[in-house]
Parts: C-alpha cells; structure tokens; sequence
C-alpha cells in the first residue's frame, strides 16, 4: 500500500471515528506509535520474531485492529481491513472494556494509586489485558504455527494497540461516569459539536503533524527522552496518563449534563455544549500529546523485546 494511499485511509478512518463516541487514540496515532517501536526494534532479534508471527504485515497494519473488532460487534462496521481479517478470522467478542481503565477523578487534587486503579478495572481493562497478551507472547516459539501463531498474531495486535491506548489521558481517567470525556461536547476550532474524548483522540493530533509519518518524524526529542525514563509497567502508565487527564485535558470543562450521558449512539448532533476551546487548549494539550505517543512508542518496543526474544 503507497504511502499516499494509506494516508488518505487514515483520514477517512478519521473522519469516521469523529462522528461518534470514539475509543482510541486516532489510526494516525496508533500507526505513529507502532512506527516508532519498528524503529527503535530494526536488526534485532525481536524484529525478525515479529516478522516471523506476522508474515507480510507489520506492527503498521496491525495497530488499529482490536478498534476494528470493536466496531464489527457493535455493527458500526461491515467487515473487517483486509490485515485484520488475515490475522482475526473469528473475530472475538466482549473486547471493549478491554481498552480503557476508568479511574475516577475525583477532585482537582485527587491522586489515584494502584488500588483505586484496580478497583476501576474490574479485572477486564487496558492494564490487564495487556500483561496478559504479552504473556501470550513470551511463551510463544518460533515454530508454532495453525491456531497458536493465529493467537500469536492476534496478542501481538492487541499489545500494540492497548500500550497506545493506555497513554491516551483520557483512557485513564472518568469524571462522574462520562465515559472518560466521550459524554463532555466542545467547540473546537470549526468542529461545532464533538466529544471532549474525540479530540485527544484526533484532533490534537492531525494539528500536530497530518500523518503517522510525520507524526513518528517529529517527535525524536519527546522519544530521546521517554528512552531515558526509568523502567516501568502497565499501572505505571496508566497512573502517569491520568495526571494529565485530570490537569490538562479536564481544565476548564464544565461537568457533561445529564442528558449527555444516554445511551451510546451517534450524539453528535443533539448533545449539549459545554465548552468553547481553541488555540490555548490545542497549546496546552499537544505537548502532553507527543509525550504520551512517544512513551507509548517507546515502551511498546522495550515491552516487545522483554517478551519476544
């Protein structure tokens, strides 16, 4: 697939995804974060393992499956990529609670600690399920091959996308059961009515650079530093996303009201509007974006090479 080609696929997907509750950070995102980890793995022996489990596919093709499963149980889409359809032939069910921890805030000063995590995970989120499909990876051989190397490749998406989808602030944070910003509506810029969730998901992103490329490009100072962090974990991360989530993306958001918080479906039109944001927020806001995709990156390339070696 050319680069044009698939650019013009990331925006559609985009778009898509803005017209209603979203979940994840954006495909533009999750291939940026999948690009920095293929870098920083390039000539070692977890790359030639990844490429044994995934055959002619990358960490690229495989970043946005586990939201495309999502969305083929919720009928939000007919049928899968072709990429996800290669390595989920039997689609599983009961994934979305797999990509978030809802940890509450509970104030402007209310720090979270592993406990209050775990208590919002239910034993089903982000944290969890990713410890769990890397040690789907660290057991896995190289000559497995039917069924397990499906599993195999099906971990290896689901550990890709869930290490992108905990660093999204948001996906670490819930204020009064707003679905981590998806029940808050805003103005932001010329988009007259979308979820506070949907811009951390895509339009702080797409105002920092346009595709996953350039994405990846720009970001070599935030990588250089989020190289030189400490060791860390799932909970760690998730700990560390929800400051920002409640400092910078929550600032000045008024409570969504009641009736923005019915049912899922397509509330983009009718949801009541509680904020107007623009350039400060957007300023505010991207520079905790290129550090959270760039840890992301990062960290999912550390975690790969710590279990497929």
């Amino acid at each position: 697939m050319t680069r044009l080609i698939r650019s013009g696929m990331t925006l559609l997907c985009t778009l898509a995804l803005w017209q209603g509750e979203v979940f994840g950070w954006s495909v533009e995102a999750h291939r940026a974060i999948a690009i920095i980890a293929t870098n920083r793995l390039s000539g070692t022996l977890t790359a030639a393992r990844i490429s044994a489990i995934l055959g002619g596919l990358t960490l690229e093709d495989i970043a946005v499956c586990p939201d495309q499963v999502r969305e083929l149980e919720a009928h939000e889409i007919q049928k899968l990529s072709t990429p996800c359809a290669t390595i989920f032939p039997n689609p599983p069910k009961g994934t979305e609670q797999w990509h978030f921890v809802n940890t509450p805030v509970k104030d402007a000063n209310f720090t979270p600690t592993a406990a209050d995590v775990n208590a919002a995970c239910k034993n089903v989120c982000a944290v969890v399920q990713i410890q769990h499909f890397l040690g789907v990876l660290a057991a896995s051989k190289p000559t497995d091959t039917g069924a397990q190397k499906i599993a195999e490749q099906q971990a290896l998406s689901f550990v890709v996308h869930f290490i992108g989808d905990i660093h999204q602030p948001l996906h670490s944070a819930d204020r009064n059961g707003d679905a981590g910003g998806n029940a808050e509506h805003v103005k932001f810029f010329n988009d007259s009515n979308v979820a506070l969730h949907a811009i951390w998901d895509n339009q702080i992103v797409a105002k920092i650079q346009p595709t996953e490329d350039q994405l990846a490009a720009d970001l070599t100072s935030e990588i250089a530093t989020a190289a030189a962090e400490p060791p860390s974990q799932p909970m760690d991360w998730t700990l560390q996303a929800y400051i920002p989530a409640r400092d910078v993306a929550y600032k000045g958001i008024p409570p969504a009201p009641v009736a923005n918080k019915a049912p899922k479906g397509n509330k983009t039109q009718d949801a009541a509007i509680v904020a107007t944001l623009g350039q400060p927020y957007q300023n505010a806001a991207a520079p905790v974006v290129r550090t959270q995709i760039a840890r992301a990156g990062v960290r999912l390339a550390n975690a790969l090479q710590a279990n497929l070696h």
